[in-house]
């Protein structure tokens, strides 16, 4: 979820503030660093390519970094994790966990890195932009929920500014109808999404379609939680939502080997109905993520288990082999 967070933040922001930029979704089978393979696609994908922008993630990525320089492309990484092997030939690093850094939190996420270099650049040659590139804290206080970063410092006013935008963009629904115990709950069908009061706002000026949409994608989930019985109301958008739904929701592909498209396609799909349609789907690969979780944690409490309690057999598939080696 940190990395889906801090790609839409990253392509809605650059996209406000004017870039000709793409989003490239890497494979997550290949694990977590950007391959050459991944510039090979990029450079098919977008022959006019100049600039590589990592987020949340790249610092140990030095065969990717060898392979975009090759091709002349100036590297850009942002992260935050600790650079295992020296080494990279990247133009640029960010990232509050290198050696030589002296910045005092190294507990952010990788999206609250990015949205911090957004922000600074805005601050220095955009500031009426300012305001929009703010309310991207909403997809960098989701990282850092997601993420688990300590809730300490900047990440603590950053969860409260997440969690605000994100009830700006709840809906509540104009109808009810009965439910089983005798009384009455909202129809999540009845909700429509334009009525969200930040929606409304952002309607009242010139921003790029992008970058609503992602605003615009972030209201089709709430809708869709709220469909799937997950959201009932306002006070249900907390740091539970973001911990316990969303981003478990959002992780579940790694964890069935579902493509991930649909991740970055609730917030950056043509239409809302894409949008909302693709939510659903990641909903329910995550009702099967949870089948397959129940069902794989009967085979090792039940089933035949020959070398108990030291080694457990089980045919759960590995998803990602670079990230999870064992079964």
């Amino acid at each position: 979820m940190d990395g889906i967070s801090s790609g839409v933040l990253g392509y809605a922001g650059l996209k406000e503030l004017g870039f000709n930029v793409n989003l490239h979704i890497p494979d997550y089978r290949r694990g977590h660093d950007l391959t050459p393979e991944d510039i090979a696609e990029i450079n098919a994908r977008f022959p006019g390519t100049t600039v590589l922008l990592t987020c949340d993630g790249g610092v140990n990525s030095h065969a990717g970094i060898r392979a975009a320089r090759m091709l002349g492309w100036q590297t850009l990484v942002t992260d935050h994790h600790q650079e295992l092997e020296p080494g990279s030939q990247a133009d640029i690093t960010v990232d509050p966990c290198r050696l030589d850094e002296t910045y005092a939190l190294g507990g952010i996420c990788g999206a609250h890195v990015l949205y911090q270099i957004l922000e600074a650049y805005a601050a220095a040659h955009q500031p009426f932009k300012l305001w929009a590139i703010r309310l991207l804290r909403l997809f960098a206080g989701l990282g850092t929920v997601s993420d688990v970063m300590p809730v300490l410092y900047e990440n603590r006013q950053l969860v409260r500014d997440s969690l605000s935008i994100a009830r700006l963009l709840h809906v509540s629904a104009p109808k009810t109808i009965p439910n089983p115990w005798g009384g009455m709950d909202p129809d999540p069908d009845a909700i429509d999404i334009a009525r969200a009061t930040l929606l409304q706002l952002l309607a009242t000026e010139d921003h790029d379609p992008a970058y609503v949409a992602a605003f615009e994608g972030f209201a089709a989930l709430l809708k869709a939680f709220a469909q799937a019985g997950k959201v009932r109301d306002i006070d249900s958008v907390n740091e539970g939502f973001y911990g316990f739904y969303l981003a478990p929701a959002m992780n579940s592909p790694r964890r069935t080997g579902y493509p991930i498209d649909d991740c970055f396609a609730v917030f950056t799909a043509p239409s809302i109905a894409e949008r909302l349609a693709a939510m659903h789907r990641v909903i329910e690969n995550n009702e099967r993520r949870k089948e397959l979780t129940a069902l794989h944690l009967a085979e090792l409490n039940d089933g035949d288990q020959p070398l108990a309690p030291w080694v457990y057999f089980s045919a759960a598939p590995v998803a990602c082999t670079a990230c999870s080696p064992t079964r």
